[in-house]
């Protein structure tokens, strides 16, 4: 009982204190933020501006050469199933048709 009375305390108490900050938090002002007359370089709302284009065109630009290594990583496993299904890496003959599993059409006996 000790254990949980403790527990909704501390609760309580962290709760009390992000309201306290929540409450405070608008009154941050413009001047607050300004420093020796300047705002601070990385607060600025240009720079940060610039680093946002910039990381939008490094994502894109990245995410599309993904794209096409995965594309092409795509057309060499289907060349290699098709060099697999033609019999061509088979250790049949190459004129001997490979067995379907799936075709539906099953030999009766």
């Amino acid at each position: 009982m000790y254990d949980f009375i403790l527990r909704m305390a501390v609760m309580a108490g962290l709760g009390a204190m992000i309201y306290l900050v929540a409450k405070a938090a608008p009154r941050v002002s413009e001047e607050a933020v300004k420093k020796n007359g300047k705002k601070r370089f990385l607060l600025n709302h240009e720079t940060l501006e610039k680093v946002d284009a910039f990381l939008s065109v490094f994502l894109e630009k990245g995410l599309r050469k993904f794209k096409l290594f995965l594309s092409r990583l795509d057309n060499f496993a289907n060349d290699c199933l098709d060099k697999v299904r033609g019999g061509k890496l088979g250790n049949g003959r190459k004129d001997e048709e490979k067995p379907t599993l799936f075709n539906g059409k099953e030999k009766e006996r």
